[in-house]
């Protein structure tokens, strides 16, 4: 079976560890650092018993901390459903709710939503890092739910093969090697 984006990650990390990771501004972490992050919210969500298949939601600015985030989340075996920090929070509530959201990682800026359990982004990153018990292609990664006109939502789960093939793709697209 192909690897999955933290596999590939962790391949990077090997071949790479002190190349640019991700780029946002003048902020360019190396691979190993994203590495650590990632394993620190792992670790993080493992210690708040996060469950296999769990959806977290995640409400944090985009850059290095949100990858690192994404990436504890698959690696922990949650399925990610991301909110934009800048949405309305009634949206993001309605849409934390209807997916069954059992966690909120949250960056300290980001608004918290009431009935769900939240988790500080910044705590997380602080953690010792692990790995995340081994998850198979075909579990669930990332939920995206639609809010739709009459009031329903409409959800799509991805799964870890689904995502990791999109990525390998896009990556082939704008000419990075993996």
């Amino acid at each position: 079976p192909a690897p999955l984006l933290h596999e590939l990650l962790s391949r990077r990390v090997a071949e790479q560890a002190a190349s640019p990771a991700v780029l946002r501004g003048s902020v360019a972490p190396h691979y190993a650092a994203l590495d650590g992050q990632s394993r620190a919210v792992t670790a993080a969500l493992l210690k708040a018993d996060l469950g296999r298949g769990a959806v977290v939601a995640l409400s944090a600015a985009s850059g290095p901390e949100q990858v690192a985030a994404a990436l504890g989340v698959w690696r922990a075996g949650g399925v990610l459903l991301a909110l934009d920090p800048r949405a309305p929070i009634d949206v993001q509530t309605e849409l934390v709710k209807s997916a069954k959201t059992m966690l909120h990682l949250r960056s300290d800026a980001a608004p918290a939503i009431e009935g769900v359990r939240a988790l500080s982004l910044e705590a997380a990153l602080g953690e010792p890092g692990q790995d995340g018990p081994g998850i198979g292609s075909d579990a669930g990664a990332w939920l995206r739910v639609e809010l739709t006109a009459d009031g329903s939502s409409k959800h799509t789960r991805v799964s870890h093969a689904e995502l990791t093939s999109a990525a390998l793709a896009l990556s082939k697209l704008v000419g990075q090697k993996h």
